[in-house]
């Protein structure tokens, strides 16, 4: 009995002993370093830390490290404890790939990510494009109409479709809109950008929404003339 009070007892020292070591290492990491901004919170991609993998509040906030290299601008990384700084220091080639690899990633989600003005600016425009696909002037009249009064869209050129008295004017008009829409929907999932070397002066550009052609410049006349070029 006398053995196991003792050993409990050890325990018990050893645990409040280890206690008192976290809650001192984390008062010499707050004490020691400045919190990050909240601009450089906002623009760092990893909630982790790049050498331990552990959450960059784990020690209170993460540890703010600029890395520096001849020629380059400097970085500035977050970590979660200043002793990450040695190791990042002895191979900073293997760490900075993995927060280069994070950038690129949060690089592609900003811009994957559309506003709903956006995404109901490339709607209306399709409605368009699949109306003068099929010579469909009040329908191309009506869905462009939709569109004058977003910022998205080029007001102009949807007024003017809107407003066309034929369907040269309302296709003359939609080489002004597609500008627009090629602009938006570059990269996008679901969105493919054709394009048809008939039209004059090489502005035979459009978006769709399906990798099978519909001219809208040309309409029944010559519906599938064109090629995806993304």
């Amino acid at each position: 009995m006398k053995s196991l009070f003792r050993f409990l007892a050890v325990v018990s020292i050893a645990f409040v002993s280890l206690a008192a070591d976290v809650a001192e290492g984390r008062a010499a990491h707050e004490k020691g370093a400045a919190a990050p901004t909240a601009a450089q919170r906002a623009a760092y991609p990893l909630k982790t830390c790049l050498v331990t993998d552990e959450g960059l509040d784990d020690m209170g906030h993460p540890f703010v490290y600029t890395y520096q290299e001849k020629g380059k601008p400097d970085r500035v990384i977050l970590l979660c404890c200043k002793d990450c700084v040695s190791d990042l220091e002895k191979e900073p080639a293997k760490y900075l790939k993995k927060l280069d690899a994070a950038l690129a990633a949060q690089a592609k989600e900003n811009k994957s990510a559309l506003t709903n003005e956006q995404k109901s600016f490339l709607q209306g425009y399709s409605a368009v494009h699949q109306a003068l696909a099929a010579d469909d002037l009040p329908g191309a009249q009506q869905a462009a109409a939709n569109l004058t009064n977003l910022s998205t869209a080029d007001s102009a050129a949807a007024r003017e479709i809107a407003q066309a008295d034929s369907l040269v004017t309302a296709r003359r008009a939609f080489k002004a809109l597609s500008k627009s829409a090629v602009k938006l929907a570059g990269g996008q999932p679901g969105y493919f950008h054709a394009h048809c070397p008939m039209v004059p002066g090489k502005e035979g550009d459009w978006v769709q929404t399906s990798q099978s052609i519909l001219n809208p410049y040309f309409g029944k006349q010559m519906l599938t003339c064109g090629t995806i070029k993304g």
